[in-house]
């Protein structure tokens, strides 16, 4: 699915929140700011999904899913293959990362379900350690 709404212009869309849209879809693909080599940066872009409990793939720096296992998020191995994690090379790395969306794409509804649902323990795990972390309990 494609998502093609787009909201009000006026606001800073960087803090806006579409519910609705993380709802409707099976995964967060989320590219992150920088990818450049020696540099680890995250944005509001990964915290979206992590906040709405919703699985993702993230195209960021090289050990940006290491990186969020340190800290003492989980991330989605057990179906993806993250082996892009560790790629150096940039455009590589995001060659792998299609690559995996086009494994998931070419599954069925009823299996992307399951696999959903399979997720679910990573997903609450990492809504809950992000809520402690904020101390938002």
């Amino acid at each position: 699915m494609t998502i093609e709404s787009m909201p009000e212009l006026k606001y800073n869309l960087a803090v806006n929140i579409t519910t609705e849209d993380y709802e409707r879809t099976f995964i967060s693909v989320v590219t992150e700011t920088l990818v450049d080599n020696d540099t680890l940066f995250f944005s509001e872009k990964i915290w979206k999904p992590i906040m709405l409990g919703h699985p993702f793939i993230v195209y960021g720096n090289q050990y940006s899913l290491k990186y969020l296992k340190e800290l003492g998020f989980k991330t989605f191995d057990k179906w993806i293959d993250e082996s892009y994690d560790n790629e150096p090379d940039r455009d590589v790395r995001s060659k792998k990362i299609v690559e995996e969306i086009l494994i998931l794409n070419n599954k069925t509804k009823e299996e992307l379900i399951d696999i959903r649902n399979e997720m679910f323990e990573i997903c609450k795990h990492n809504y809950d350690f992000y809520k402690i972390q904020l101390n938002l309990n």
